[in-house]
């Protein structure tokens, strides 16, 4: 029986790979905050004499690789979780869900990732 050996230069391919992880750590993670974060519901007007609103808007950073809801009631945002008749808050959900946000913010943004994602690959592996 003969015995074959093959070689294949792989060179090219850690190159791309390397220019796949750097782009992804760097740029999608940013893209995906910045996605996260405009997906984020802004409260209306606040009160006269406190702050202006877009709290969560403001503490949803970026931290290491992840986006991060610095903020107590990020769940409820993002998973629908508002009660039926939120005090003071009437017309502002539907369905458990900010009007603002109905699919939450997650959702959304890995459907932005995940495009984006393809895009960068597409565009290395031309």
């Amino acid at each position: 029986m003969a015995k074959v050996t093959l070689e294949v230069d792989d060179t090219a391919f850690q190159q791309q790979l390397t220019q796949l992880i750097k782009i992804t750590e760097d740029d999608l993670i940013d893209d995906m905050v910045e996605k996260y974060r405009n997906t984020t519901p802004r409260s209306g007007p606040p009160p006269a004499g406190t702050p202006t609103g877009g709290n969560a808007k403001k503490k949803t950073v970026r931290r290491r690789n992840s986006v991060v809801g610095n903020y107590a009631y990020a769940g409820v945002l993002d998973d629908g979780l508002f009660p039926r008749n939120p005090k003071g808050g009437y017309g502002k959900t539907q369905g458990g869900y900010s009007k603002q946000a109905p699919k939450g913010m997650a959702t959304p943004t890995i459907a932005y990732v995940q495009k984006q994602f393809a895009k960068y690959v597409k565009k290395i592996w031309k």
